[in-house]
């Protein structure tokens, strides 16, 4: 009964006039900020937000910044619904000290080391470039600092890169 759209593009474009004409209920999902303004700049990108305009009952997004962004694009604010990423808290819980202690010692970590960690795709709208650069002033003033990359993407080799250029791999 409900059609449930997740990306954008040509299947989103062509998609929703079809879930429209079976009489579907369409809810849309956009998984990443900065996804909704680049719509605006494109014919396709255009459609599509004004079919999610005329008929998607809901309209949901990760974060205040994806609401305005979504608002500014011309969708309804009261079709806009919050709905994060899900995190599994019970495999993610905090570890037991003697893990955490055994985990920094394979990573190589100081019992000290003030740890900055970023778990999740390595893709350009996470914007990781930036923070190595921000890393690399922390570093400077804090010697225990660590920053730990967890994920895999598009932007693995370029950060690879930067991590090499400015002398933070140990780090």
């Amino acid at each position: 009964e409900v059609v449930y759209f997740l990306m954008t593009g040509l299947q989103l474009a062509t998609g929703l006039p079809a879930a429209r004409l079976c009489g579907k209920t369409i809810w849309m999902k956009f998984s990443g900020s900065n996804t909704i303004r680049p719509l605006t700049a494109s014919g396709l990108g255009r459609l599509e937000l004004r079919f999610l305009n005329w008929w998607a009952r809901v309209v949901m997004v990760l974060n205040p910044a994806m609401a305005e962004e979504a608002k500014s694009a011309g969708l309804p604010a009261e079709r806009l619904e919050w709905m994060p990423n899900p995190v599994d808290t019970a495999r993610f819980a905090p570890l037991a000290p003697a893990e955490r202690a055994a985990l920094r010692e394979r990573l190589g970590l100081r019992d000290d080391a003030e740890c900055i960690v970023f778990v999740g795709r390595m893709a350009p709208e996470k914007e990781l470039p930036v923070l190595v650069r921000a890393f690399a002033r922390v570093a400077a003033a804090r010697p225990a600092a660590a920053l730990v990359l967890i994920g895999d993407g598009p932007e693995r080799a370029g950060l690879e890169a930067q991590v090499g250029e400015l002398g933070l791999a140990a780090r």
